[in-house]
């Protein structure tokens, strides 16, 4: 039986701050229910464990204690068998204007070989939440980066990473290295500690799509400072710490940033965050330039070998959207393939930072290609775009 999610909102660590109004069973057959947790078992263990890391009470002579333990928090109940677009954009606009964040930590199977995103009303959801959620400051979704490094897996293959809405957070072991089960690409904006080090096990499986966790979502009883959902990538982006400066492949954007493809801008640090928040200056509106290069004809890929698309980018210069400083870089490109885990995507900004959008997958055999998939760096965070993009293409059939 796959396993279940939900929110044990009966535990003593966690009954005080539960609130019914951010929660929900969407899987409840007998109409509306904000019971997140109708069956209370060790299969239903994930969600209250990530619950209570966050919301746990203070000074309950307990077990423990949360990081935001006068948050109020809820569930809500998706995972379990088939999961449809509806119910995606049901989860993450439910509540809107009273949920602050929501903790999102499924997607696409995480076995190397899936490629998959939030379809059509998913994506209008975030949207919707980025544009209306929290009063108009936008709701916050904090997505996990994946759990496929095992299988090879790459998060370039999972568009909820790739979303500019999201924050795409990864794993660390206490020594600061990357968990052994995590994914890279660069849409992982930071990562956090986990508990699942060698010889931990974290990764179970559920039906279609989805990996086995769960929707937490909490809201936070305060109401200054006033951070748009940009303010809090930026604020991430500013304070984020190196984990461990040996572990091979930081690198120093054009801006200034040091980014990584496992760790992101670094190590979330939860109080700088905070400190710096309370006199943060909320940045300016966001704008989008978006070109488009066609080809005809279409330009073939040879096997073993490469594909090189230059693009010379003004920023739309003189311009009402004209961008000078980057946040979030976004690619979508249309490709056949006779394998598509052959293929290795990577766009090299004017400044120099170097982006693998795509990593190859030896476990993803399919002939699907790609179709409008967007890929997405915020390794150019902070960088202005005028120059010279170089999106490279390769081939790395085996045999």
């Amino acid at each position: 039986m796959p396993p279940l999610s939900g929110v044990d909102h009966t535990n003593k660590d966690l009954k005080k701050n539960f609130e019914a109004r951010a929660s929900f069973d969407l899987l409840a057959s007998h109409g509306l229910s904000h019971d997140p947790m109708p069956i209370r078992d060790e299969e239903n263990s994930h969600g209250t464990r990530c619950a209570g890391e966050v919301a746990m009470e203070a000074n309950n002579s307990y077990c423990g204690v949360g990081i935001a333990f006068n948050a109020r928090i809820g569930g809500i109940r998706l995972l379990n068998g088939s999961v449809t677009d509806a119910m995606e954009a049901t989860a993450l606009t439910f509540n809107i204007h009273f949920i602050d964040i929501y903790v999102c930590s499924w997607g696409p199977r995480d076995n190397g070989a899936e490629m998959d995103g939030p379809h059509s009303l998913t994506a209008r959801a975030l949207r919707l939440g980025a544009h209306k959620g929290r009063g108009g400051k936008g709701s916050i979704f904090v997505w996990a980066a994946g759990n496929g490094g095992m299988h090879h897996d790459h998060c370039g293959a999972d568009g909820y990473v790739n979303t500019i809405y999201s924050i795409a957070i990864g794993a660390v072991t206490q020594t600061g290295k990357p968990a052994y089960f995590g994914e890279p690409c660069p849409g992982v904006m930071d990562v956090t500690l986990t508990g699942a080090g060698v010889g931990g096990s974290l990764h179970l499986n559920t039906g279609r799509r989805k990996d086995a966790f769960d929707d937490i979502l909490f809201h936070v009883s305060c109401t200054s400072p006033e951070l748009t959902w940009r303010d809090v990538q930026h604020l991430i982006a500013k304070t984020a710490k190196i984990p461990d400066p040996k572990e091979p492949g930081w690198n120093i954007n054009a801006a200034g940033y040091h980014v990584h493809h496992r760790y992101g801008f670094g190590l979330l640090d939860a109080g700088l965050m905070v400190q710096q928040a309370a006199h943060f200056n909320a940045v300016a509106p966001q704008r989008k330039c978006t070109q488009e290069i066609r080809f005809y004809p279409t330009r073939i890929l040879p096997s073993r070998g490469g594909v090189s698309v230059n693009i010379q980018s003004e920023g739309c210069h003189g311009r009402t959207n004209e961008i000078n400083t980057l946040e979030h870089v976004q690619v979508r490109v249309s490709m056949s393939a006779v394998c598509r885990g052959d293929l290795y995507i990577s766009l090299e900004s004017p400044g120099g930072t170097v982006s693998v959008l795509l990593d190859t997958r030896p476990n993803d055999d399919s002939t699907d290609g790609l179709k409008n998939w967007t890929l997405m760096t915020v390794h150019c965070w902070g960088e202005q775009p005028r120059g010279l993009w170089t999106l490279q293409v390769t081939d790395h059939k085996v045999q």
